[in-house]
């Protein structure tokens, strides 16, 4: 996509002074000609004006481009290291042009929302750094209202974004525009100001983490539907996963291991009752966190009933969405940690955590617990390759939005995706990614840079018959302790008794350090070949060898 391009779109939608309900459609184009056809919700007999508009938009397109350095390519003089960590200047063009037409086959297909106009094609581009992916869907992209429906939209179309872009290499997130303004600028009510992230933190790497709250919250859950009059879940069932009482297992066990490792006082945000719902005649566990909150504190209607007198078909999944961080601001927690699935084509699958754009702490955060996902996860031989992505992703979600702490959203998988599906059904799956983002936020208050739990260049030692001595591992990363170390012979001498042995080790800093010994009992001199294996209390592995040289 070209520049000039680029910087047309965003100048023609400055010069327009239309409201939001004005949209337009490029109708041809030519190398000094553009023809532009208005569009305006509200005139007699739907009437639209096509205006020939050559000299002036190319005037206006040229003073875009002045005016606005965001639009430039990334600077020639980019240093050797980050070209490395980018696409090329020929894989972006082609990056670019090939995602401006699978969005636009998305958008073709998106069911309209209300006071959406005329759609003109997308106008995709790379940020200046490479990093990240600008997305202009144009005014006429943007509904009457800024919900949940429209998220899903958005989300619908970075999912692809991200996937076609890291098939080269990683994005750090996608940008939305529309027609050259960000959403704020049509729903300035929405606009937040970042919060003070001070989230208490061990006061040194390796220090005792402090006593934090945090609230859980288990991903969307059935709601009423104001226009078909019914209960029905947020996510419609997909490869036998249905994400709205899927979530609620994960975010339990995220919960117990929260309370158990990381010392936390954790408050679920759906209710896990058993009992009866007898609005919508399902057990409570099943229904979305509004109407547990509205039941909690029906005077705080600012929590569960924010939309207020607002009415329409999608209103309560939308105060749903937005119940979570606003209890969480109630209570004054410290973090937020969201248990989500997602969807996308079939093809598309894998783990990914979002954090709410340009908050860095939040960042740091869903970094650890991506990283500490991927090591759990990996750790089962059954999903050793499971698909997670390289980098937590920036986006402009309300639930981490509207929250006044650190907050991140863990899709752990794609639904729509067959093998994601069965992974997401399997609850050995299920506890080793809840087990990954416990510790995730452990290791992130521990101030811990991350890094694999891995056994490093195991020493061999040399002993005299009858003799006995430390013997050490150095080892890398954060297990769980205790650790199990057991050990068993792979090469032992003819005539030798070489028995291995279990032993529970506790906390402490690499390396581990034992005891091992030559019997005097075995004839002569020999070496006995070891392999040894470490298993932490989340069944992290790490498997080394070495020789014992027995000596007279």
């Amino acid at each position: 996509m070209s520049t000039w391009w680029i910087a047309c779109h965003a100048a023609f939608s400055v010069i327009v002074p239309y409201t939001r309900k004005a949209s337009f459609a490029i109708m041809s184009e030519g190398p000094t000609r553009v023809q532009f056809q208005f569009g305006r919700f509200g005139l007699k007999n739907g009437r639209k004006v096509k205006v020939v508009l050559a000299q002036w938009v190319m005037v206006g397109c040229l003073g875009a481009i002045i005016a606005t350095p965001a639009m430039a390519r990334p600077s020639a003089g980019m240093s050797d290291e980050m070209q490395t960590n980018v696409p090329t200047q020929r894989q972006r063009d082609s990056i670019e042009q090939e995602l401006a037409g699978r969005i636009r086959t998305i958008v073709a297909a998106q069911e309209r929302m209300e006071g959406q106009g005329i759609i003109p094609h997308p106008i995709v581009r790379y940020a200046d750094d490479g990093r990240s992916i600008i997305v202009d869907l144009g005014a006429g992209y943007v509904p009457k209202v800024n919900g949940g429906e429209f998220e899903d939209h958005l989300m619908e179309i970075m999912n692809e974004v991200i996937s076609r872009a890291e098939s080269v290499a990683p994005v750090s997130g996608v940008e939305f525009l529309f027609g050259g303004r960000d959403i704020y600028d049509y729903f300035p009510e929405d606009r937040r100001p970042d919060p003070r992230q001070n989230p208490p933190r061990a006061s040194a790497t390796g220090a005792p983490i402090p006593v934090t709250k945090v609230m859980v919250s288990a991903g969307h859950g059935l709601y009423f539907h104001r226009t078909y009059k019914d209960w029905r879940p947020a996510r419609a069932e997909s490869n036998g996963i249905t994400e709205d009482f899927v979530t609620p297992i994960m975010a339990s066990d995220l919960a117990t291991y929260l309370n158990e490792r990381s010392d936390a006082q954790t408050v679920q945000v759906r209710s896990e009752s058993q009992s009866l719902h007898l609005e919508s005649g399902q057990p409570w566990w099943k229904v979305g966190a509004r109407y547990h909150l509205k039941e909690l504190y029906p005077e705080e209607t600012g929590i569960w009933n924010s939309k207020g007198d607002q009415d329409y078909a999608l209103v309560e999944r939308d105060e749903d969405i937005y119940s979570r961080p606003f209890y969480a601001n109630f209570l004054g927690v410290d973090a937020m940690l969201h248990v989500h699935t997602n969807a996308a084509d079939p093809a598309t699958r894998g783990a990914r955590v979002y954090y709410q754009t340009g908050r860095s702490e939040d960042a740091k955060l869903a970094a650890s617990i991506l990283f500490y996902m991927k090591e759990s996860i990996h750790s089962l031989t059954a999903y050793e390759g499971y698909s997670i992505a390289s980098n937590p992703h920036a986006a402009n979600l309300a639930e981490n939005r509207e929250a006044k702490m650190i907050s991140v959203i863990a899709e752990v998988g794609f639904h729509t995706n067959p093998d994601d599906a069965a992974a997401l059904a399997d609850p050995e799956f299920q506890k080793a990614a809840m087990r990954g983002m416990e510790k995730g936020y452990r290791m992130y208050l521990q101030q811990s840079v991350p890094e694999p739990f891995e056994i490093v260049d195991h020493p061999d030692i040399t002993l005299k018959r009858g003799e006995s001595g430390n013997l050490e591992a150095p080892f890398t990363g954060h297990p769980t302790f205790p650790v199990l170390r057991v050990t068993k012979a792979i090469e032992c001498p003819p005539g030798w008794k070489c028995t291995g042995g279990t032993q529970s080790l506790p906390e402490t800093s690499s390396p581990f350090v034992t005891r091992a010994g030559c019997a005097s009992s075995n004839p002569g001199a020999g070496t006995i070949r070891w392999e040894v294996e470490f298993t932490d209390a989340y069944g992290l592995k790490s498997r080394a060898e070495f020789d014992m040289n027995c000596t007279l």
